[in-house]
């Protein structure tokens, strides 16, 4: 929603022969690597009228920081024939045997600010030599291929390069901010949705927690946004996403804090299905009986059933919602898996939990994880 600009730009980069590389920078949330997925996606359509790659390589700093581990995957995946990569012993033979490779490369390497010192004189120059010397070369050299970067910080290391484009990714107008809310389900009339975005600076990650959580929690009414405290201008942007959480941390079930705070600690993706569940099971050993659950009084079962009733009077749909919630409002071992997948789903509804079904594995976006670590 209103990147129409941004991914022109890029396509404008992608089709310029003078150009090797170019950064997309932007705070965390803004939808970097979202971009470049779509950028991508789009350019690999079958009607694409762009120029078309040899092969795509991605790379996640956040997932998998070591650079030779980085190097490595990079030369299994390209086809080099003859060539030993174990004798590509110096980085500028790697990079000059990636110089010299017949055909278009498509490089993303996504979250370089892991890499990147973030304060001090040295702000924005690459921690690591051997990379900061592979993507000069990449830069000065003469060849096909192209790369995308994704960070927070400037790369200042490509900054003197003419082949360096630097794209910077901005806050959403307030009209694509409007557009964003109504995409995910909040109701209300122009002058209110324009006023959120304004309250939330059009920061896209802020504006989709803040939409998600009235659509899960109120219909999606926006009148009802006043419960999650609104930011201090003069805030910075990631202590206006840590209001949002913590908003998110009053209303998850017991199960979901639980799973976060465990999940935060994973270095590496996790992959999805049965072996993510065994870390939060019980002891299965033979002759293990589960604790009891704790029995409600009869007043407490009363109210239950008045509350379904009343549930069912208002429509299956939230009584479904409800149920699930009160199921999930007890420790996550003791779920059981249809229930563990229904709490996934919700995290996952609630972009708090990223999802990549082709690779089949969940992930925290970096800010997400920092809150609950």
């Amino acid at each position: 929603v209103g990147r129409a600009d941004f991914l022109a730009a890029l396509y404008e980069d992608w089709a310029n022969p003078q150009c090797h590389l170019t950064g997309v920078i932007g705070f965390g949330g803004e939808g970097k690597s979202s971009l470049a997925r779509q950028w991508i996606e789009t350019l690999l359509k079958p009607d694409a009228t762009q120029p078309q790659p040899n092969g795509v390589f991605w790379w996640g700093f956040y997932e998998q920081p070591n650079v030779e581990e980085f190097f490595n995957a990079i030369f299994k995946y390209l086809d080099l024939k003859d060539i030993n990569p174990a004798q590509l012993i110096s980085v500028e033979a790697k990079a000059e045997t990636i110089q010299a490779m017949r055909g278009r490369y498509l490089f993303v390497l996504d979250g370089l600010e892991v890499l990147q010192e973030q304060a001090g004189d040295d702000y924005g120059l690459l921690k690591d030599r051997n990379l900061c010397t592979f993507l000069r070369i990449f830069a000065d050299g003469d060849h096909e291929s192209f790369c995308l970067l994704t960070s927070r910080f400037p790369v200042l290391d490509l900054i003197d390069f003419t082949t360096y484009h630097q794209r910077e990714i901005g806050a959403l107008d307030e009209s694509a901010g409007v557009t964003l809310l109504k995409k995910i389900g909040v109701k209300g009339s122009e002058k209110q949705l324009t006023q959120v975005v304004k309250d939330w600076g059009g920061y896209a990650l802020s504006l989709r927690w803040v939409g998600t959580y009235l659509v899960d929690t109120h219909r999606g009414n926006v009148k009802r946004v006043r419960e999650i405290p609104p930011p201090n201008q003069n805030e910075p942007v990631y202590e206006r996403l840590q209001k949002v959480l913590q908003s998110y941390d009053s209303y998850i079930t017991q199960a979901e804090r639980e799973f976060l705070k465990v999940f935060s600690l994973f270095r590496l993706p996790a992959v999805a299905g049965q072996a993510l569940k065994e870390v939060f099971a019980e002891d299965k050993k033979p002759g293990y009986i589960p604790p009891p659950l704790p029995q409600p009084d009869p007043i407490t079962k009363l109210l239950r059933r008045l509350k379904r009733l009343w549930e069912r009077l208002l429509g299956r749909r939230q009584s479904a919602l409800v149920r699930l919630r009160e199921q999930l409002n007890v420790p996550i071992a003791q779920l059981h898996s249809r229930q563990f997948d229904a709490m996934i789903r919700r995290l996952v509804t609630y972009r708090i939990v990223e999802e990549y079904p082709d690779s089949q594995y969940y992930s925290l976006h970096p800010l997400i994880r920092a809150h609950y670590a």
